[in-house]
């Protein structure tokens, strides 16, 4: 009962707030170097051999509830300056390196 009450208030303090000023941030996984666990050209066979990589991008996506205002998405990978953006001046992201990743 409590929850419901808690939600209930909560529910009550954003519609004090514009619509356009309550944002949403999520954030997901992408493993950009995992291998297939199985094939396509055999129904039914699966992959072996080999370790799966652990390398990972995270991307954080926001905007705000009437969906006009969308920040641009952040991406966050281990190296700090990848060899993949190399020369890349402009990107339709923001990117950051964190070696505690992976």
């Amino acid at each position: 009962k409590s929850k419901r009450m808690e939600s209930r208030r909560n529910t009550k303090h954003y519609l004090d707030y514009d619509p356009k000023d309550i944002y949403n941030a999520d954030e997901t996984g992408i493993f950009h170097q995992l291998p297939p666990h199985r094939t396509s050209a055999v129904r039914g066979e699966q992959c072996s051999g080999g370790k799966k990589s652990k390398l990972r991008l995270t991307v954080l996506l926001c905007f705000n509830s009437t969906g006009n205002a969308k920040l641009r998405p952040l991406i966050t990978g281990k190296s700090k300056f990848p060899r993949c953006l190399k020369g890349c001046w402009f990107l339709p992201c923001e990117y950051q390196g964190n070696k505690k990743l992976g």
